[in-house]
């Protein structure tokens, strides 16, 4: 069977396919969709190893990077997954967050919408938001492994997965505004790495 275009293999031309991006985080730089922003003088840049992906280093205090789409909201708060792959270089002493979020110039979502995996020094949280945060304690320590990070978002819960292990559905502050993903990187107690490998986002 021939097609006349790769979309066509998978959907009829009378289907209109949802935003799906993705991300793997090769190459010398950041890709133009991406934006960056710091505090003090984290290092960041892509880093010159094997599935290094884009390193975020933070070595003194006050050092924190995020990158994010610049406030261009794509995905629904009621209906899109996220996934993204994560790696830190220290099981304790270390603040990173990978997720949605509404306001790139809080990524953190304490006062923001989104819904993010946060490790701090002793464990693993989802983080759920639409101003008023729910921190749910997912009793993971952290560790040096990479992992796949996966939420899940409808209009009545959203659903946190890691490494394809469901760690609990939510339903309390949802989020009520389109978001982005983001990643962001923060110093805590001791110098720390973040690298991020892959990042995955789509409507459903």
């Amino acid at each position: 069977m021939t097609f006349d275009s790769v979309y066509q293999m998978f959907d009829p031309l009378t289907t209109v396919r949802k935003q799906h991006f993705w991300d793997w985080f090769s190459g010398d730089d950041l890709k133009a969709w991406w934006t960056e922003s710091t505090v003090a003088t984290p290092t960041t840049g892509m880093s010159d190893s094997v599935d290094g992906g884009y390193e975020i280093t933070c070595d003194s205090a006050s050092d924190e990077a995020y990158i994010h789409f610049n406030d261009k909201r794509q995905y629904s708060h009621t209906g899109s997954v996220f996934i993204g792959v994560l790696q830190i270089s220290t099981g304790s002493d270390i603040t990173s967050d990978i997720g949605f979020c509404n306001n790139k110039d809080d990524p953190a979502v304490a006062s923001n919408d989104g819904v993010v995996f946060e490790q701090g020094s002793s464990t693993t949280y989802l983080s759920v938001s639409n101003g008023t945060r729910t921190l749910n304690n997912l009793s993971r320590t952290p560790d040096t492994n990479p992992h796949v990070f996966k939420i899940e978002l409808t209009a009545s819960n959203v659903t946190g997965y890691i490494d394809g292990v469901s760690e609990g559905t939510f339903t309390v502050n949802l989020p009520v505004d389109k978001l982005q993903p983001e990643v962001r990187a923060k110093y805590a107690t001791s110098t720390s790495t973040t690298n991020i490998r892959y990042i995955e986002a789509y409507n459903t």
